[in-house]
């Protein structure tokens, strides 16, 4: 995305913008999740105490207590919600119970419409910008966002099924955590160690009218990947370790449960970690064509 800007663009200035606000987003969106995750558990467990409170009390099943059946408050709390889960139950059953809920209804699911245009936009832009600069593709950019946008339609059904949910929880766990520790320390490694952080910082002055200072040069070459690295490694390992599981509603038990995932699903995990990482090796092999096509017929790339 950033072949739109300008040659003298001041990236410097917009990295360090969209770092604080990541972050401060972060921390905006954490105060919200606790605050509406902690409405909900207390709401829950005073509806618990007044349905079999000392007035209901005939209502307990023998041999159960009222502190049994609805625990503590720090029970309620400690109810995990994460992905769709968080998205879809926890807190649209919590802003049902808030003042205005209508409001809050249209805010929320309004907020989750745009945010998702705006990440479609975003990796359509990531897909199509190199196809249409690299000639990959000899279709004009139209038609190749059109035929695009069809694919991603057509995998999409997918998540209407009935399994979706499952589906959804399979894509939503691997494409976007190991392949981007992957994909980001190869960059880290091509632009600091290939291409040599010199002549990158000889095109920031250019760009910037001022050299980056030491600081930036040894993030780049030494502690950026360390830690990626690092990351991309235990990650890997912690994997090992624990063996991926989704989330199953056991209905007899009225409770969420992990289920490993069967043996099946284990070379689609594979294919979904694979298949963002493997745009590296296969960009070099199609560049590597082409300057050796281009050597054949008589003239440097």
């Amino acid at each position: 995305m950033a072949s739109y800007n300008t040659k003298h663009n001041n990236c410097k200035r917009d990295a360090i913008f969209i770092s604080l606000a990541d972050s401060f987003t972060a921390i905006f969106a954490a105060l919200v999740v606790f605050s509406v995750l902690g409405f909900k558990a207390h709401d829950s467990y005073t509806q618990c105490l007044a349905l079999y409170g000392e007035v209901n009390n005939t209502k307990l099943p023998a041999g159960v207590t009222l502190k049994k059946q609805c625990h503590d408050l720090e029970h309620w709390l400690s109810k995990k919600f994460q992905g769709p889960g968080l998205t879809f139950i926890a807190f649209t059953e919590a802003i049902l119970l808030m003042p205005a809920s209508p409001l809050w209804s249209v805010l929320f699911f309004a907020m989750f419409l745009s945010l998702g245009l705006g990440s479609m936009f975003g990796i359509l832009e990531g897909v199509l910008n190199p196809l249409h600069k690299q000639k990959i593709v000899p279709l004009r950019k139209e038609i190749m966002t059109g035929l695009t946008c069809l694919f991603c339609l057509i995998v999409g059904l997918l998540f209407c099924q009935t399994s979706g949910e499952y589906w959804l929880q399979l894509f939503d766990s691997f494409t976007g955590t190991l392949p981007l520790l992957f994909i980001c320390f190869f960059e880290l490694i091509g632009v600091a160690w290939v291409y040599g952080t010199k002549r990158f910082s000889d095109d920031l002055t250019y760009m910037l009218l001022e050299r980056p200072g030491w600081f930036w040069t040894i993030m780049w070459r030494f502690v950026s990947p360390v830690i990626v690295l690092a990351i991309f490694v235990s990650s890997i390992v912690n994997m090992a370790m624990k063996p991926p599981a989704y989330s199953v509603w056991r209905p007899n038990k009225a409770e969420v449960e992990s289920v490993p995932y069967p043996s099946w699903c284990y070379p689609i995990i594979a294919f979904l970690i694979c298949a963002s990482c493997l745009c590296i090796p296969a960009i070099f092999l199609v560049n590597l064509c082409q300057r050796f096509i281009a050597k054949r017929r008589g003239y440097t790339p």
